[in-house]
C-alpha cells in the first residue's frame, strides 16, 4: 500500500561522462522522491538518461553531483561494506533478462547467488526459498535445474523478477522490463509486478519509453528529455492534462482503437531528431523540436515548477 513516507529522495542529481575528451551530461540536476509502496514511472525516448538515472540510484554507477537518500540515510559515498545492507534493500530487474544471466549456470544456481552473497537461507532452507521464489513468479519449481536458454522470453523475465525478490528488497528499479516482450506477455508481467507490490509493499521505479505501457502500473509519472526532468505528476493528471509539449507528443503517439476518435483528435507533432547529448541546445533543451517554441526558449532554461497541485513541469508556456 502506498504511504506518505518517503523511501527514495534525490536532489540535484547529475551524471556526467567524459568520452574522448568530450563531456556528456546523461542526467542533469534531477530532483524527485518516491513514497513507500509507490510506483513512479520514468518515461522518455531512448538515450534520454532513464536507465542511467536508475542505475545511479542503485549506485551501480556513481553520481557526479547531487544527493541520494534511502529513507533518512544519505547513501552517497558509503563504502562497499557500509552500502551492502542497502544493496539488499535495492534491486534491479533488467530489460534483457537473458543477457543478465550466466548461460552456464542453472536456475537453482542463479537464485542461489544473491542468497549466498547476503548469507541468507543457508543449508536446506535455501532450496525451500528457491522453490518459494519460483512459485511466487508463476514458474514451476521442478524447472530449477533448467538453464536460461530453455525458457521463453516471458519466463526469463519472471526468473529475473524472482532473482530481484530473493533478498526481500524494499525498492526495485524495473529497467524497461517489458519492452522486449509481446503485448500479451507485457500485460502478464505488469500484473505480476502489481500483485507482488501489493503482497510485499514494494516500491518501484518503472522505466519505459512508452507512456502506453506505464498507465496501468504507475501512481505517478516523470517524463525525461535529454537528461532533464520536464514533467512530474500523478498518473491520472498527466494523462488527462499533459502540460509539457513533449509529454503531449508522447501521448498523441499512442494509437486509439476507435477509428472515429483517432481521426478527430489533434496530434502534437515533434519535428527533427533528438539533439546530441554532447552538444545540448541552450535554453530549453526541447525548443529545437517544440511546435510552441518562443524566443525566450532559445536562451533561458525553464525551471521545473508546480503549475497545478502535485503537477510540475518545466516550460515557459506556464
Amino acid at each position: 500500500m502506498k504511504s506518505s513516507q518517503t523511501l527514495i529522495r534525490v536532489e540535484n542529481l547529475n551524471k556526467t561522462y567524459v568520452v574522448k575528451k568530450r563531456v556528456l551530461q546523461a542526467v542533469r540536476n534531477v530532483s524527485f522522491s518516491i513514497r513507500k509502496g509507490e510506483t513512479l514511472a520514468l518515461v522518455g525516448e531512448s538515450g534520454c538518461g532513464k536507465s542511467t538515472l536508475g542505475r545511479t540510484l542503485l549506485r551501480l554507477t556513481e553520481p557526479t553531483h547531487g544527493q541520494i537518500w534511502f529513507e533518512d540515510q544519505s547513501i552517497n559515498g558509503l563504502s562497499k561494506s557500509k552500502f551492502l545492507p542497502y544493496r539488499r534493500k535495492m534491486q534491479l530487474i533488467f530489460q534483457d533478462p537473458y543477457a543478465s544471466f550466466n548461460p552456464r549456470i542453472n536456475v537453482k544456481e542463479i537464485l542461489s547467488e544473491p542468497l549466498e552473497l547476503h548469507q541468507l537461507n543457508k543449508g536446506s532452507g535455501r532450496i525451500t526459498r528457491i522453490t518459494e521464489l519460483l512459485q511466487q513468479v508463476g514458474l514451476n519449481p521442478d524447472h530449477m535445474h533448467r538453464f536460461p536458454h530453455e525458457f521463453s522470453g516471458g519466463q526469463r523475465q519472471r526468473l529475473g523478477i524472482a532473482r530481484a525478490l530473493a533478498v526481500n528488497p524494499e525498492f526495485i528499479v524495473c529497467d524497461e522490463p517489458v519492452s522486449a516482450l509481446d503485448v500479451s506477455v507485457q500485460a502478464q508481467i505488469i500484473n505480476l509486478l502489481k500483485k507482488l507490490q501489493s503482497q510485499y509493499n514494494l516500491t518501484y521505479l518503472f522505466i519505459a519509453h512508452q507512456l502506453a505501457v506505464v498507465k496501468q502500473i504507475s501512481h505517478r509519472v516523470a517524463v525525461m528529455y535529454l537528461g532533464d526532468l520536464v514533467e512530474l505528476a500523478d498518473t491520472e493528471s498527466l494523462y488527462q492534462t499533459p502540460l509539457h509539449p513533449y509529454t503531449q507528443a508522447l501521448l498523441s503517439a499512442i494509437p486509439i482503437p476507435d477509428p472515429e476518435v483517432e481521426r478527430k483528435r489533434a496530434a502534437v507533432v515533434v519535428k527533427g531528431d533528438v539533439p546530441s547529448p554532447f552538444d545540448p541546445p541552450k535554453g530549453c533543451p526541447f525548443h529545437t523540436r517544440c511546435p510552441f517554441a518562443m524566443p525566450i526558449c532559445q536562451t533561458v532554461k525553464p525551471e521545473l515548477k508546480e503549475v497545478h497541485p502535485g503537477h510540475m513541469t518545466s516550460c515557459h508556456l506556464y
